[in-house]
């Protein structure tokens, strides 16, 4: 799990976990499209959710808020990562910067602000959707590919 407790782990699922084993064998990059198609649409989720506990309905803190997939990061070949984070510019050796560079003294707070830690309040709310979206995903594409190997037997 992440340090700040954001991370969530789509396990369980006995048949979609042996679908996909059973995909990876014959098929494994597209498995993995698969997969990253369904992290993708649920880190949307995530990101919309955060977007709704954000303090201020405009700004560029909100608008700052990106998610993707994150393919470069070292892991097993079975782990898979999508994130939602802050985009932003810091200008060095000074107080400014563009987008959400902010995000962290809203989230930790400062001397004259409370925190208001938006971002685990919107990914926590949001698990059971993001849960959902990615499961359903998963078991509607598996299904799509899996009649298309049937297909091209016959």
């Amino acid at each position: 799990m992440a340090k700040d407790g954001l991370s969530m782990k789509l396990e369980g699922a006995a048949k979609l976990d042996r679908a996909l084993t059973k995909m990876a064998v014959t098929h494994q990059s597209k498995a993995s499209t698969l997969v990253y198609g369904a992290l993708k649409s649920g880190s949307t989720v995530a990101k919309k959710a955060i977007k709704k506990k954000a303090p201020v309905d405009k700004g560029t803190l909100r608008s700052s808020l990106v998610n993707g997939l994150r393919r470069k990061v070292p892991t097993p070949r079975d782990v898979f990562i999508a994130a939602v984070n802050f985009e932003f510019t810091r200008k060095k050796n000074t107080n400014e910067g563009t987008g959400g560079w902010t995000s962290l003294f809203t989230i930790l707070g400062t001397k004259k602000q409370h925190p208001n830690n938006f971002l685990l309040k919107g990914a926590k709310a949001s698990e059971p959707q993001v849960r959902k979206k990615i499961g359903d995903m998963l078991a509607k594409k598996i299904a799509v590919l899996n009649q298309k190997i049937i297909n091209s037997l016959g």
